[in-house]
């Protein structure tokens, strides 16, 4: 079966393990896959509109599952985007009186993004940032799953044949699931490239837009 989203790979998984039992283990699979290709593959790059509120210096962004922000632009006047320097939280003084940011930082979880000052209009910002796997944070997909869904299906597969106690397919699972990440980090190193090559005016402005699932990165 085709599988594109979150529900189909949890079938999946268990339609290939040969066992229609582990529906409620299936999930629990999935989130220590993330675990792992969170550790061993970068997630791609990716701009988002934001929108800050007038006298307010900080955006919620919990909901974009971010990983580390890259770059942080201000898109509200007319021309290029103003780069907004990314710098340590607690490294630069706090305003009180709104104004115009000239700094931000992001809190320790990368839930927020802080500015030096309250914002003195309801800017709009472009905030490039690098994400997690999150299905298993009621996600529905993912450019991983998409693009490689061979490597999200096989580590789930390598930790249901951990609970399964199936140690002689575990090595066999775990050994090509080695293999396909390192093609996936292949694969996807070169599309980067290309992309930014392809793309070099977006570089000007804060970078390219494509995709990233790099460890080198």
């Amino acid at each position: 079966m085709a599988f594109t989203n979150k529900s189909d790979l949890l079938t999946a998984v268990q339609t290939w393990m040969h066992r229609s039992n582990l529906s409620g283990q299936a999930a629990d699979f999935l989130t220590l896959a993330e675990a792992q290709l969170n550790r061993r593959l970068n997630m791609i790059e990716m701009d988002q509109s934001l929108t800050g509120t007038q006298s307010n210096r900080r955006i919620d962004i919990t909901s974009y599952n971010v990983s580390k922000v890259i770059g942080v632009w201000n898109t509200y006047y007319d021309g290029d985007d103003v780069n907004i320097p990314i710098r340590p939280d607690g490294s630069f003084a706090y305003s009180d009186q709104d104004g115009v940011p000239r700094k931000v930082a992001t809190d320790g979880a990368n839930d927020y993004l802080d500015f030096d000052c309250p914002l003195l209009e309801a800017y709009t910002f472009r905030m490039r940032y690098r994400g997690r796997f999150a299905l298993a944070n009621d996600e529905d997909t993912n450019q991983l799953l998409t693009d490689h869904p061979d490597v999200y299906l096989l580590a789930c597969m390598v930790w249901g044949n951990i609970y399964t106690r199936n140690d002689k397919r575990l090595a066999t699972l775990a050994g090509a699931l080695e293999k396909f990440v390192n093609e996936a980090q292949h694969y996807n190193s070169l599309r980067f490239r290309s992309d930014r090559i392809v793309d070099p005016g977006l570089m000007a402005v804060g970078g390219g837009r494509g995709y990233n699932i790099n460890s080198d990165q």
